[in-house]
């Protein structure tokens, strides 16, 4: 309300973004093979989860966990093959190509991305093929839980 109170005195628009970890949840009602193709989908083809509203992390219910943890690495796989990007290209101009999966913003971002898969989570997914000074992060699924030093900030990346 400050915001907009202040904003409103020059007539300035003001757009606020109020994202956050957002969740997404998994039950065992859920069609597991969408669950798990739209979760990949909306983490990493949104500019490498750089995106307010991208998925941050996933709740699943235990009774499911094996088999949507299968069927996420299946998209993964079929959306982003490790193929595509563990071998880059070069364009053109010059630039380094990783497949279908975008760059981060600048160095220090895909740094800091990557500094938070550490030694409180455990990578079960990807995570091999970081190249930080191109600004790459590779798609990578970790588990985590609360105390993580991954789950006490918006990642806002393809983690």
């Amino acid at each position: 309300r400050i915001v907009a109170q202040a904003a409103a005195k020059h007539l300035t628009p003001v757009l606020l973004e109020l994202g956050g970890k957002n969740p997404t949840i998994v039950t065992k009602n859920a069609h597991i093979p969408s669950a798990a193709l739209r979760i990949a989908w909306g983490k990493i083809t949104g500019n490498a989860g750089q995106l307010c509203v991208s998925p941050d992390y996933i709740l699943v219910e235990e009774s499911v966990k094996q088999q949507f943890t299968n069927e996420l690495f299946k998209a993964l796989d079929k959306l982003y093959p490790l193929s595509t990007y563990s071998m880059p290209s070069l364009e053109e101009s010059g630039q380094t190509m990783y497949g279908d999966v975008g760059k981060m913003i600048s160095v220090e971002y895909a740094q800091r991305v990557t500094d938070l898969i550490d030694s409180t989570c455990q990578i079960i997914y990807g995570g091999k093929t970081h190249k930080v000074d191109d600004r790459f992060v590779a798609p990578t699924v970790v588990e985590a839980n609360a105390d993580s030093n991954i789950m006490k900030s918006e990642i806002f990346g393809p983690v």
